[in-house]
Formats: C-alpha cells, sequence, structure tokens
C-alpha cells in the first residue's frame, strides 16, 4: 500500500509542492518569474523564505491562487 503524503498546512508548504509537482526546472522558473534559481533552491530545501514579490510572480506563473478553507 502506497505511504499517503500529509496535506501541507502553510502557504510556503504548498507553494512548495506546487513546484515540485510542476515539472518545471528551477532555471525555467528563473527566467519566467525573474526568481532567482539559487533563492528557489533554498527555499525548495526550506533553507529560507521568499518575499511577498517572489511569491506573488511564482504564484501567477503557476496559475495558483488563494481561497479561503470553510474548516
Amino acid at each position: 500500500m502506497a505511504k499517503r503524503q500529509k496535506a501541507p498546512k502553510t502557504i510556503s508548504e504548498q507553494l512548495r509542492r506546487f513546484i515540485q509537482d510542476s515539472g518545471v526546472s528551477l532555471y525555467q522558473l528563473e527566467r519566467e518569474t525573474g526568481v532567482h534559481n539559487s533563492m528557489l533552491s533554498r527555499f525548495l530545501r526550506d533553507e529560507r523564505g521568499l518575499q511577498i514579490e517572489a511569491v506573488d510572480r511564482l504564484s501567477k506563473y503557476l496559475k495558483l491562487r488563494l481561497v479561503q478553507n470553510d474548516d
């Protein structure tokens, strides 16, 4: 039986999952969003956060939007 992944709880965890699942290389993300690939790499390793402007650019490129959960 496959191990089920926990649902990400924070916006950062969700963004990490979307970036990883997108299949887009960090170099392509850098070209398309202007967010440096070394910054993305450290973010994905949970070594640093991202400025809100970087989150905005990544979210736009990945076609993500923030919605309120009714739980």
